[in-house]
């Protein structure tokens, strides 16, 4: 026995070997395969992702839809680079933008959700948009802050809003349960991450940058 130990020994190691790398193959074929799904809201949660501050045409035909986060990098470059500069400009009228909150806090962003409440007190006075700008134009003023009130109380002001009313709405809490919602709406839609985009309601893959986009937007119109 002792003489075959040797040779048992090896083919244990191969045959080990072998099912570790049909285990990695498959692990790595499933992977892929849910990188590349399509994620497609059914019609109840397509309802909910038109629901939200937007612009554009109301009643467009392609509504594009954004899972963001104030205080993430990658979103600010794409809301500057590419939605301000190419999508919005082509589109116009002819697409309804919906904003969705889906803060990544605590970590890695310490005030994303505190930002989504001052968006969401701004909104509360019409200045919704006015207030997502400033805090992407300005987000490296705010991010890392032990506490931005103060930081969003003077852009409040800076766009135009009662000042006063914001800061009691923004310390309140009214305004937790509906970005839970959005951030809950989204994680049903397997986002993973910020910035993720929905064209009537089937995601967007954001790693194709603005050519996936338009491609998407472009396929929706001509339907």
């Amino acid at each position: 026995m002792k003489k075959y130990l040797p040779t048992i020994i090896f083919v244990v190691a191969v045959l080990g070997l072998l099912v570790f790398a049909i285990f990695s193959a498959s692990n790595s074929k499933n992977d892929s395969s849910n990188a590349t799904t399509s994620v497609k809201a059914n019609d109840q949660d397509a309802a909910l992702l038109n629901q939200g501050p937007s612009k554009g045409a109301e009643n467009a035909k392609v509504t594009l839809v954004e899972f963001g986060d104030f205080q993430c990098p990658v979103c600010r470059n794409f809301e500057i680079s590419i939605l301000q500069k190419e999508i919005f400009p082509a589109y116009g009228d002819k697409i309804k933008f919906v904003w969705k909150q889906f803060p990544l806090n605590p970590q890695p962003h310490k005030n994303a959700f505190t930002s989504a409440v001052a968006s969401e007190a701004a909104n509360d006075q019409g200045k919704f948009w006015q207030m997502h700008d400033i805090l992407f134009d300005k987000q490296t003023e705010w991010s890392e802050l032990d506490d931005p009130a103060a930081k969003f109380a003077e852009y409040a002001g800076q766009i135009g809003l009662d000042v006063e009313k914001f800061k009691s709405d923004y310390a309140s809490k009214k305004y937790d349960d509906k970005i839970n919602q959005d951030k809950n709406l989204g994680q049903k839609l397997q986002v993973q991450g910020t910035p993720t985009f929905f064209v009537n309601g089937v995601q967007v893959a954001t790693d194709g940058g603005p050519d996936a986009i338009k491609k998407a937007l472009d396929e929706a119109l001509k339907q």
